[in-house]
């Protein structure tokens, strides 16, 4: 499954996030940047609302590197500018 793009779309997001819910999203500027682009597990407490809209946008996808592929495609990344340090996004637990 390709990630999925999420902006100006919380009702989208939310039902993604309700069915994927061992998932990950990527915390991005409206505009997604490479100085920007911060990855949560689905469950992280710190993704709250308004998750999309003027200021900040979701990348989906069960898959890291899917999720590499389309942030490497929307905003010319090869990684993640940062892993939330409150989830721990990269440990199975």
């Amino acid at each position: 499954m390709t990630a999925i793009w999420f902006k100006d779309d919380d009702d989208g997001y939310t039902n993604w996030c309700k069915a994927h819910e061992r998932g990950f999203v990527v915390n991005a500027d409206s505009k997604p940047r490479r100085k920007y682009l911060v990855l949560h597990k689905v469950s992280c407490e710190f993704l709250k609302r308004p998750f999309t809209g003027p200021s900040y946008s979701k990348f989906c996808s069960d898959s890291i590197d899917e999720l590499l592929a389309e942030l490497e495609r929307k905003a010319g990344a090869r990684a993640f500018s940062k892993l939330c340090k409150k989830c721990s996004p990269l440990t199975t637990e």
